[in-house]
């Protein structure tokens, strides 16, 4: 039930993008079929009534609504007549989102949201960024009758509300939870994607425990993302994902998939589809969670063949990630742990020579992209190498993932000669090393990391390698037919 939900949530502002705008009050068709479906699960479902409030009905109930306030909670609690009544305001350009469920005419679940221009009363709210956005709304109320509470009722119908708001075209709900003694609904407005964005401290002027409030902001928009060049990989086209994506994924976003606890076809798969933008002789791969992680990776798989030397050669500012004492110590960041030494970055080629006369060398460690697209350049260092046997690793996060630049992502194709190995970030939480057969080393389980790669990071950076090719495709089509 949860994975159909957070598919159907994530189809909805799918959805949303082709008309981002809009302030059409569309039937709310998948946030009333979500409910149906889920109160099958509760006794007595079929005497259960969906009512969905608006500025015609509110009146009906107002008196219902208070009622049920009075005996759920105590006076200080309590939500004023008024703040609900804010929420019918005919002013306000986007119907509040309201849901009743009444069993014979008396309410047992109701929640509301209204903009959050209407509720600056509210701590938190008056000094909000987004308190003048009109589509940006506040979640006023949630409340369950104690006889309903066990059925998960509450998750149930925050679901379904926020499901009804993407439908209206709302991009974001505020609210606040009291720390620790609202853990039940911050888990629920976590699993929607919600996040602290205030914390209040004292809040609640009582004398009771945990007197801190969590100020969140829960977005329910994509949007599509702006070109950025200073990122090293492609980004994801959201307006692309259809919704097969969405459910084959899914699984992926609330359970940790990686070769270290379990597998699944769709990782495989992913995983073949990046291994083929590799030269068939370096498809030799082991999965990471960072850059970092991929370069102990490829120095231990190459320490296994060449042991013990242990000197590592590079390039000054040529950078290899930080989150290890090795790859620190390679990209120069503070005291190096390892034995580094660094050449100046001009006339590479000659210092090379020099320095590989001595066979004390592990392996030659460059970053392709500081390059600058001298590929006769590049191509002089893998001979140097070559000639002198000592492996030479490419970090090529830059030049073969970051564009959707033909050239620069066929960079194996423009020469002759290829490294011995090599690491690529994918973004995310998922990292690539590639070697030859001599330096890879197939003993199962010899280079496992607990947290070896994230499934989603690499089906989201598989999507952009199809999407880029798609594009590819139809931009040689065109050329071809003009």
């Amino acid at each position: 039930a949860t994975y159909h939900f957070h598919i159907g949530l994530a189809d909805a502002k799918r959805r949303r993008l082709s008309d981002p705008d809009s302030n059409s009050i569309a039937q709310p068709v998948l946030a009333r079929e979500y409910l149906r479906s889920e109160l099958k699960r509760i006794d007595d479902a079929d005497a259960i009534e969906i009512v969905e409030l608006n500025s015609q009905n509110f009146a009906v109930y107002r008196d219902r609504i208070l009622q049920m306030q009075v005996e759920v909670y105590e006076p200080a609690r309590q939500t004023p007549a008024e703040e609900f009544e804010a929420l019918f305001n005919d002013e306000h350009s986007i119907e509040s989102p309201a849901l009743l469920l009444t069993r014979d005419g008396q309410i047992v679940a109701m929640a509301f949201c209204g903009p959050l221009s209407s509720f600056k009363q509210e701590r938190g709210v008056a000094d909000d960024p987004w308190v003048q956005d009109v589509r940006t709304f506040y979640m006023l109320d949630l409340t369950v009758s104690p006889e309903y509470r066990a059925g998960g009722l509450g998750r149930i119908l925050k679901n379904a509300l926020s499901m009804l708001a993407v439908e209206r075209g709302i991009q974001a709900i505020h609210g606040r939870n009291r720390d620790r003694l609202a853990r039940a609904m911050w888990a629920i407005n976590l699993s929607l994607g919600s996040f602290e964005s205030k914390h209040l401290v004292d809040d609640y002027l009582d004398d009771q425990p945990h007197r801190d409030c969590l100020y969140y902001r829960c977005p329910l928009a994509w949007k599509l993302p702006r070109e950025n060049s200073s990122l090293p990989f492609a980004q994801l086209d959201i307006s692309r994902v259809d919704a097969e994506y969405l459910c084959r994924n899914a699984p992926a976003l609330v359970n940790k998939i990686c070769l270290s606890n379990f597998v699944t076809k769709t990782f495989l798969d992913d995983l073949e589809t990046v291994s083929q933008t590799l030269p068939a002789p370096l498809r030799h791969l082991y999965t990471a969670s960072s850059l970092a992680e991929s370069i102990d990776k490829v120095a231990k798989a190459i320490w296994l063949k060449r042991q013990p030397r242990n000197r590592l050669l590079t390039i000054e500012a040529h950078f290899f990630g930080e989150g290890s004492f090795l790859a620190r110590s390679l990209s120069g960041i503070g005291d190096s742990y390892f034995d580094v030494e660094r050449i100046a970055s001009g006339k590479v080629a000659d210092q090379l020579r020099r320095r590989l006369d001595n066979d004390c060398w592990l392996a030659f460690f460059v970053q392709t992209e500081l390059f600058g697209g001298k590929l006769d350049k590049l191509v002089e260092c893998v001979e140097i190498c070559r000639n002198r046997g000592v492996p030479i690793v490419f970090n090529e996060t830059g030049p073969r993932f970051g564009r959707d630049d033909q050239a620069s992502r066929q960079l194996f194709q423009l020469y002759d000669w290829l490294p011995d190995a090599g690491v690529v970030w994918l973004g995310g939480q998922m990292s690539l090393t590639y070697m030859n057969d001599f330096l890879f080393a197939d003993d199962p389980l010899l280079l496992i990391s607990t947290w070896d790669g994230d499934a989603y990071s690499l089906a989201r950076f598989a999507e952009t390698l199809r999407q880029q090719n798609d594009r590819l495709r139809i931009s040689d089509h065109n050329i071809r037919h003009s």
